[in-house]
């Protein structure tokens, strides 16, 4: 930050005779002040900071008393400054350097740079004292004194750009960020061209402004390109090569893309071997460590534990003992091996780190309590649970004398205590720190907090065998927690930061699940919270990915911008806002309950499906309030899909578990089934194995809704593929003919009075040219996205599940419009090149359509992730296709004239206008026995959530005249009674006279 180095005889004498004797002391004064300046500045870079302490106070006092109001004041003043602040005397810093830059200020000559030098100082101090609002003013004014005189500053300039925008992103300065990452972009191409260092900088930066907004797809584009552009342009023994690759890999695990991330990793490998000098650096252990990081995250332990290895020894040979890097590594190692079970050999690695720990940063710190809390996770798994409460007790010592009581950490220390104590028997010390910890957690952060959600967890795992209403009132406090966070929290992340938070939640259910079933008998009540969990959490499983869609907008408008950007401060803060305590919360204005309430105020004005009432009300619903709406004589099973818990060894198997709430009447108790599906089910069609599907599905349950009128069935997972209407029953009849039933997408939705549909006016498309690609750009919609297909799957996955194209002619759609226009109906037809995703926004932003048939195509590819249930997919790898997605399918980037991608993803459905649809008809949305029933279920949840009533669409695949001729019978009776659900009935019971069940039995109508 200070200025260059000029180099005298009497400045390598004061070097070797540090400034000793009164003669060498007589010369320093005589000097001129800008000669004293060079000498302090050769002795401060030169580590003599003892000695340029003495020089600067002799200086600035020589020319305080001259005249406060001279260069050389503001340039001692500086010096001042940089002295307290390398001493951390941060109050005296702050007071020199703000002397310094208002005497820079006030002289009437040209500033030297010195003044810059106060300014970058200043802004360094501010950010040690983390005040964002003085940090970019000092910022801005650096920035201005450079662009006065930019000529030899070129670097620096764009250097105090990127920094500027790192600070700006820290403190939520998006705004800001944005305008350093333009000027930015802007001088570095101008100055240094787009094949520059610099320039590859700059794209970086700008992406990590996405990336912090939670804009993956926009950030990856740039981060991407930036590491391209590297290997093409930058020397091939550029070490920024290596700065490039570990953005691109941190942008492809963010994404989810781990073989490409690999693959990066192994280019960054090839470079340290193709330029072997490099590797003498810290930077090549440090990137061994990364990569052992990635294959720990991965979960293969054993490539983890060879590169943290690797890292561990090179940091060995060439770093001290007591060197964190090297003390951080041995941590690495040790939680390798703990992972492993090689709990002695972690040990090992645990306890030489704690050894030099101690002698870097004494006894009693954070670096020991976090050691020591290794050391005790491994004795507790070793069995040597006295070894483990003793290492515990020291953590929870160090904790209350760091932290204090009321800290977090010292509940944390408390809740691994209490786990302790249970192993040991000793129940009494066990629910005291347990319920410590957990008073301690909701004290601090409130109810709704992810700390007190791990404590409530651990307390009603305790409490189950000893005292198991206890145990159901923490799991009440857990479930109240998951759907606070899933509705409120959750959606302010982006998917890929989803999943873990997910993963978790399925594992807490599925415990809960296994508490209620062995506990329904003497614990009634805990049947009906698990039913409330589940009858919200799938309410709120999948919720607009806001940061995702914004990443796709192709045309948005500058209010739609604005309004997004409110969004995005705000969602900022609710992030932050997270890891504080109330007391923080209030100190900062940024109470996490207003927050959110500001936040679903701005996106009412982003999606449409914000305002739709189905999706605000759908979580404030519990079975209670549903079950009173009931007919008298209806009966309710509610289907959920769950994790298999072995409580034996607290292991987790996504292998066909369900649970069915079967309600048989409205005055009826509630009782809990677990029905397994095997391989015979799960890997086959309904209509060829139908024996099957009734001994697992529907024979466990048959005999509780026998004497039910009306069954109302909300499936889940694969049942979403169950045609129940078809379902054999044990008298060999088919479930349509021995009861009426009415399917629930979301039983959370539940209206036993449907309103009436009117439809006089009708849109309908089909028979769409799939290969042809819109490019008129004309009037494109503001909430239109546009996707590469390379960012919903690779070329391999795509391929492998290809968009069937079913047989259809204008048969279907000329014959139903032609009858509703008879009925004098108004009907709008898009079909062929015109059937596209533009057009069918801007029909439903200029006019109302109460009725809407697509008759396209369904599209899906499997998720990648691994970790979540089996065949769960996320709503952008499934839609439905329009005109020109094969052509779109087949490539894996789509070129700029491209306008409309011809995919209507389940997560794009939530930007239509649905606000005036009652029924949604989608006739060609066919499955099979490799189909995800979460393909189904996100596409018509999103419908649903965005204000349609119903839908109607087929299972599997059904001959064009048979569809036809359903769907005029239908037509038919809904123009005579304006009732969906009546018409679909008489159509249905018609055809189930004179057609086999599949034909009907694989049209559904969903509520």
């Amino acid at each position: 930050m200070m200025g260059p180095v000029r180099s005298s005889c009497i400045i390598l004498l004061l070097c070797l005779s540090q400034y000793a004797s009164a003669q060498e002391r007589q010369t320093f004064e005589n000097a001129s002040w800008q000669q004293r300046d060079s000498m302090i500045t050769t002795l401060y870079q030169s580590g003599a900071l003892q000695v340029v302490g003495v020089m600067i106070e002799d200086a600035y006092n020589a020319e305080r008393s001259i005249d406060t109001l001279s260069e050389a004041f503001a340039v001692f003043s500086l010096w001042q400054g940089v002295k307290n602040l390398t001493e951390q005397n941060l109050v005296d810093a702050e007071r020199f350097l703000t002397e310094s830059i208002e005497t820079f200020a006030r002289l009437p000559e040209k500033k030297s740079g010195r003044y810059l030098d106060a300014l970058l100082n200043m802004a360094d101090l501010q950010s040690q004292l983390q005040n964002g609002v003085e940090l970019l003013h000092y910022r801005d004014r650096a920035l201005e004194e450079l662009e006065s005189d930019l000529e030899g500053q070129e670097v620096l300039y764009h250097e105090t750009l990127l920094e500027s925008l790192d600070d700006a992103i820290a403190y939520g300065e998006y705004e800001k960020a944005q305008e350093y990452g333009r000027k930015a972009l802007r001088f570095a191409q101008e100055t240094f061209s787009n094949q520059s260092d610099e320039y590859f900088q700059s794209l970086v930066a700008v992406g990590k402004i996405y990336l912090s907004q939670g804009e993956e797809r926009r950030a990856s584009n740039l981060i991407l390109q930036a590491y391209e552009l590297a290997k093409r342009y930058l020397p091939a023994d550029h070490i920024n090569r290596v700065f490039y690759g570990n953005n691109a890999v941190n942008i492809l695990k963010r994404l989810g893309r781990y073989t490409a991330a690999e693959e990066t990793y192994q280019e960054i490998l090839q470079f340290f071997e193709e330029n072997t000098s490099q590797k003498n650096e810290r930077i090549y252990p440090a990137v061994l460590d990364e990569i052992g990081a990635f294959y720990e995250e991965l979960g293969d332990l054993t490539k983890a534990y060879e590169y943290y290895e690797k890292a561990n020894v090179l940091f060995a040979l060439r770093l001290e003992r007591t060197d964190p890097l090297y003390i951080k590594s041995q941590l690495n190692v040790g939680n390798i091996l703990r992972k492993q079970a090689k709990y002695t050999e972690a040990e090992v690695y645990y306890q030489d780190a704690l050894e030099h720990s101690l002698n870097l940063y004494g006894e009693k710190n954070w670096s020991e309590a976090t050691l020591r809390d290794n050391l005790g996770t491994i004795y507790y798994e070793l069995g040597q649970y006295e070894q483990s409460l003793s290492e515990r007790l020291k953590v929870k010592e160090i904790a209350e004398f760091v932290w204090g009581p009321n800290h977090q950490e010292f509940a944390y220390a408390l809740l691994s205590l209490g786990k302790t104590y249970e192993k040991l028997e000793r129940i009494d010390e066990a629910t005291e720190n347990l319920e410590t910890a957990f008073t301690k957690f909701t004290q601090l952060f409130g109810r709704n907090n992810y700390r007190v959600y791990e404590s409530a967890k651990e307390l009603a795992s305790f409490y189950e065998e000893i005292d198991p209403g206890s145990a159901l009132e923490k799991y009440e406090v857990a479930a109240e927690f998951i759907i606070y966070y899933m509705q409120d929290i959750l959606p302010l992340f982006s998917e890929s930061d989803r999943k873990e938070f997910i993963n978790d939640f399925n594992k807490l259910i599925s415990r809960f699940s296994a508490f209620t079933l062995q506990n329904q008998t003497q614990l009634p009540k805990a049947s009906q919270s698990l039913h409330n969990l589940l009858l919200a959490y799938k309410s709120v499983s999948q919720i607009p990915d806001l940061a995702s869609i914004s990443a796709y907008f192709a045309n948005p408008s500058p209010d739609l911008r604005k309004t997004y950007g409110q969004w995005q401060i705000i969602r900022q803060k609710i992030v932050s806002a997270q890891s504080k305590t109330i007391a923080e919360q209030k100190q900062d204005e940024s109470e996490l309950t207003a927050l959110i309430e500001d936040i679903k105020r701005v996106r009412q004005d982003i999606l449409p499906v914000f305002k739709s009432n189905s999706f605000s009300s759908a979580t404030q619903v519990e079975f209670g309030t549903i079950k009173s709406k009931m007919d008298a004589n209806a009966g309710i099973i509610d289907f959920y899909q769950v994790l298999h818990y072995n409580k034996m060894d607290d292991s987790y198997q996504d292998n066909g578990s369900y649970l069915a709430f079967i309600t048989p009447g409205r005055s009826s108790d509630t009782r809990l089934v677990k029905i397994q599906l095997n391989r015979n089910i799960l890997q086959t069609e309904q209509i060829t194995n139908q024996s099957d599907y009734y001994e697992q599905i529907w024979k466990p349950i048959e005999e509780d809704v026998i004497n039910s009128d009306k069954i109302i069935i909300c499936p889940d997972g694969f049942l979403n593929k169950v045609s129940f209407y078809a379902l054999p029953t044990k008298g060999d009849e088919l479930l349509i003919e021995e009861h009426e039933i009415v399917i629930y997408q979301d039983l959370a939705s539940y209206n036993s009075a449907s309103p009436g549909t009117d439809p006089n006016n009708v849109l309908m498309f089909g028979s769409a040219d799939f290969y042809d690609n819109v490019t008129d750009s004309s009037e494109m919609p503001s909430l239109i996205l546009k996707i590469n297909p390379d960012a919903i799957a690779t070329e391999t996955v795509r391929n492998a599940h290809p968009i069937s194209q079913p047989s259809a002619s204008n048969t279907e759609i000329n014959t139903l419009s032609s009858y509703l226009a008879k009925k004098k109906k108004l009907v709008e037809i898009r079909n062929g090149k015109a059937a596209n995703k533009i057009n069918l926004y801007h029909l439903l932003e200029n006019d109302r359509w109460p009725v809407i048939q697509l008759s396209v195509p369904l599209f899906f590819v499997p998720s990648s992730d691994s970790t979540g249930l089996q065949n769960k997919i996320s709503s952008f790898q499934s839609g439905l296709a329009l005109a020109g997605s094969q052509s779109t399918w087949k490539t894996g980037i789509l070129e700029d004239e491209v306008k409309d991608d011809g995919l209507i993803t389940a997560e794009e459905i939530y930007n239509l206008n649905l606000a005036e649809t009652q029924l949604v008809v989608l006739p060609l949305v066919t499955i099979n026995s490799t189909t995800p029933g979460s393909a189904i279920f996100n596409i018509n949840k999103a419908f649903l959530d965005s204000g349609v009533d119903k839908l109607i669409y087929t299972l599997w695949p059904i001959a064009e005249t048979d569809r036809t001729d359903f769907l005029e019978l239908f037509y038919k009776y809904l123009l005579k009674s304006n009732s969906v659900d009546e018409a679909f009935q008489k159509a249905q019971t018609k055809f189930r006279k004179k057609k086999d069940p599949r034909i009907w039995g694989g049209i559904i109508l969903s509520n």
